[in-house]
């Protein structure tokens, strides 16, 4: 088992009561390898799930305790809660995690020690705007938050952290996200497969062409499918497409608008400038989340739900 050391706990520490943490952490739970934990806390809920969608802030208000911005991260989601022995504080816990992930080549994304004044505006924000479960029936009090990326066995991993106290007891909620798209079993779509689409129906789903959240940037991995999309152009030099861009249900409508619109846009500007087709061939239309083709409410379904579709024109 991983566990933070620093000189900070070590001092601290010897002072500490752990009379009223759990004798034992919760069955079948552990801590993260890529983390670790403070000595002497007790793990006091531990969910896995292999693929999930995790929403962390990455701008707090200090003054209002309202999130200005958030990062939509996916893949395996562990979420650990512990109890933190009576001593230490949310600042020192704070410290001490972001001191051991830094030694491990961690980088600083976001962080907020403390986050707020108002902790119970900030505590709602959470549970509405992001999804985190209700903590307690009170909010927490003197709340910091650090947001980290790093990597562990070649994979990137976001370590998200809310330290803060509860009835007295300093609390950890930690989340540690392992980067890893959703597999829907879907293959890259062949030229003669959008053809034979457009000809049926009309138009074709393209899963195969990826963004960050929120970025309107074609990601490494998506040349496949767009090689595809300009042969199926090229077999046809009479074809004209709309390129449809789709957005979950995650967001403003007005957002979600404009991000499918950029996106569009971008696979149009890759299609001409890098695969010489012309651009009188193709129009960029964002029309956000208003066509979804599946659920909005699981993981699945949003994924289903960002694509991009062309139309025949």
């Amino acid at each position: 088992m991983l566990y933070l050391l620093s000189l900070l706990v070590l001092t601290v520490f010897a002072f500490a009561d752990i009379s009223r943490l759990p004798k034992k952490d919760v069955r079948g739970s552990q801590d993260h390898p890529a983390v670790g934990r403070v000595e002497g806390s007790r793990i006091a809920n531990y969910t896995v799930k292999d693929y999930d969608v995790l929403r962390v802030p990455t701008k707090i208000d200090y003054g209002w305790g309202r999130i200005k911005a958030f990062k939509e991260l996916e893949g395996k989601v562990t979420r650990i809660y512990y109890l933190v022995p009576k001593g230490l504080s949310p600042a020192a816990v704070h410290k001490v995690y972001r001191k051991e992930l830094s030694s491990k080549g961690f980088k600083v994304i976001y962080e907020c020690a403390p986050c707020t004044r108002s902790n119970a505006t900030l505590f709602m924000e959470l549970i509405n705007k992001l999804g985190e479960p209700k903590w307690d029936a009170l909010p927490p009090r003197k709340l910091n938050f650090l947001f980290m990326r790093g990597s562990y066995k070649d994979k990137e991993v976001h370590v998200a952290l809310y330290t803060y106290t509860l009835s007295g007891m300093t609390q950890i909620k930690l989340r540690v996200v392992e980067s890893k798209p959703l597999n829907l079993g879907l293959k890259v779509v062949k030229a003669e497969e959008i053809e034979k689409s457009i000809e049926e129906r009309g138009s074709v789903s393209i899963y195969g062409i990826h963004f960050d959240h929120g970025s309107a940037v074609i990601k490494p991995g998506s040349e496949k499918t767009l090689k595809e999309i300009a042969r199926y152009l090229k077999m046809n030099p009479k074809a004209r497409l709309y390129v449809v861009g789709h957005t979950d249900g995650t967001g403003s409508y007005d957002y979600n608008l404009k991000l499918s619109l950029k996106r569009a846009e971008a696979v149009v500007r890759r299609l001409v400038k890098e695969y010489g087709i012309s651009p009188k061939r193709l129009k960029a239309v964002g029309v956000g989340p208003v066509a979804p083709v599946d659920t909005n409410r699981t993981p699945e379904g949003r994924a289903r739900n960002r694509r991009v579709e062309l139309v025949e024109m």
